[in-house]
């Protein structure tokens, strides 16, 4: 069908394909633009003959220039297929060589994204554990912090966590103030800095 043809072909912006700058001034475009520059010197060339009235052989030879250039632009792998090459030699990295693996866009960042209140650990069997506890180490415990707003409800439970500090295990590591101040608790060893009011965090 005639809606599987390409006749528009999205051009990704330049944070997709940033230009690294060589030493001095000088610009090394990414392999991206490079490919997009070979689709349209091709098909420029291929309107350009078409509108001469050149040969049919040498229209047929600027059809499947333009084709390659447009394959290798998405992927740059197929087999049975010449693959597109840098000057320097090295294949050009196309656009599904950018998503796929480990190190690949999907997986790599935006699936593997570093975030807060958050721990790694390799995970082992415990007999001493029932079946829908995990234990958590007390090392990661002590370090790992959970946001709690101080309440009338909770305010006097968290003084006693507060007054703990960060070097006994189930206690506070900092401090927020209403007004968006940071308290870390280890530098600030005087009871007087541990007042709790309704609003901190």
């Amino acid at each position: 069908p005639d809606w599987m043809i390409v006749t528009v072909l999205p051009v990704p912006p330049l944070s997709v394909r940033p230009a690294v700058i060589m030493y001095g001034s000088a610009k090394n475009q990414d392999d991206l633009t490079h490919k997009l520059a070979d689709i349209i010197k091709s098909n420029n060339e291929l309107l350009r003959n078409e509108q001469s009235g050149a040969a049919a052989h040498v229209i047929l030879e600027n059809i499947k220039m333009l084709q390659f250039h447009v394959a290798t632009l998405v992927d740059n792998d197929m087999p049975g297929m010449p693959r597109a090459m840098q000057k320097s030699g090295k294949p050009l990295k196309a656009i599904k060589a950018r998503l796929k693996g480990k190190e690949g866009r999907i997986r790599g960042n935006l699936m593997g994204k570093r975030v807060d209140f958050s721990a790694r650990t390799v995970i082992t069997p415990d007999p001493n554990l029932r079946i829908d506890q995990v234990g958590v180490p007390r090392s990661i415990a002590q370090n790992l912090t959970f946001p709690e707003i101080v309440t009338p409800f909770n305010i006097d439970k968290m003084q006693v966590l507060v007054r703990r500090g960060s070097s006994e295990y189930r206690g506070a590591k900092y401090l927020v103030r209403d007004n968006g101040e940071r308290i870390d608790l280890c530098f600030h060893p005087k009871s007087s800095d541990r007042h709790l009011q309704c609003g901190f965090g």
